[in-house]
């Protein structure tokens, strides 16, 4: 005999949702409390057969009778959500931009994690922004479009002392933990990546910048100093390049990516 029985209204309900279904939802209604639910995340509609118990050319009449959904890879979201989220992100780089004048680039990472979004939405918020013309995407980030970084008087001369810092002390140079202490805290890495892209600064290390002219002779040095085929030492090359291992080491690892040398066995050959 039947003691008892159920209908499914869900075979996959999220860990915690806000209150159960009213019982006698109708399919179309299930399915708008799903894209409802899933927000940002989207809906896979491959998992529609099963959360609504319906055969797949069912659940595909289902979204298409409804003109609020919006499709972005494979799944389902509102389609206001999608437009809010474009809205979002414009204004996150607003934001950004207010918060690091000195930046060119919003770092995607940032703003994927800022968004809170699942990637597909993220990229077709960004798609939307890039085509509507209001956001400019490059290798290094987005932005606003026409977007230019903007310096100070105070700004403007704090990179000329970095430059000239970097100049004098040649061959080692201070860290970006040194620059800021003597700056009395002001965080020099903005200006830095600055110069950086004018070419007039080569980060070699995480934490260490050089004048982009001292690295070019002391590459040239380098390889003038050193026997094609021969290996030569750490401890001779520090002889070579008149440096403590502290600046030699990350040197020379700087000069292994860049294929002007190449670590082997017994020290470093010149590069193919």
């Amino acid at each position: 005999a039947t003691i008892g029985g159920g209908v499914v209204l869900d075979p996959a309900p999220p860990r915690r949702r806000a209150k159960p279904w009213a019982p006698g939802l109708s399919a179309a209604a299930r399915l708008a409390l799903l894209v409802e639910e899933a927000g940002g995340d989207g809906l896979a509609e491959a998992s529609l057969p099963v959360r609504l118990g319906l055969p797949v050319q069912a659940c595909a009449d289902a979204v298409a009778r409804d003109g609020s959904y919006a499709r972005v890879g494979g799944r389902l979201f509102q389609a206001n959500f999608l437009a809010s989220s474009v809205q979002r992100l414009e204004a996150l780089l607003v934001t950004y931009h207010a918060e690091h004048p000195l930046e060119e680039w919003v770092p995607v990472a940032w703003l994927r994690s800022a968004l809170a979004f699942g990637e597909p939405l993220v990229q077709e918020s960004l798609l939307r922004a890039v085509a509507g013309g209001r956001v400019e995407q490059g290798a290094a980030g987005v932005c606003q479009h026409g977007w230019k970084p903007a310096l100070s008087a105070t700004a403007e001369e704090h990179k000329v002392w970095l430059l000239s810092r970097l100049e004098t002390s040649g061959g080692e140079p201070p860290s970006v933990s040194e620059l800021r202490s003597e700056r009395s805290g002001n965080d020099p890495v903005p200006l830095l990546r600055i110069l950086e892209r004018a070419g007039l600064v080569t980060q070699v290390e995480p934490d260490r910048y050089y004048a982009t002219d001292v690295v070019g002779n002391m590459v040239r040095r380098l390889q003038a100093g050193m026997t094609r085929g021969q290996a030569h030492s750490p401890a001779e090359l520090r002889e070579l390049l008149g440096m403590s291992r502290k600046y030699l080491i990350p040197f020379l690892e700087y000069c292994d990516r860049q294929r002007v040398t190449e670590r082997v066995e017994h020290g470093r050959v010149l590069g193919r």
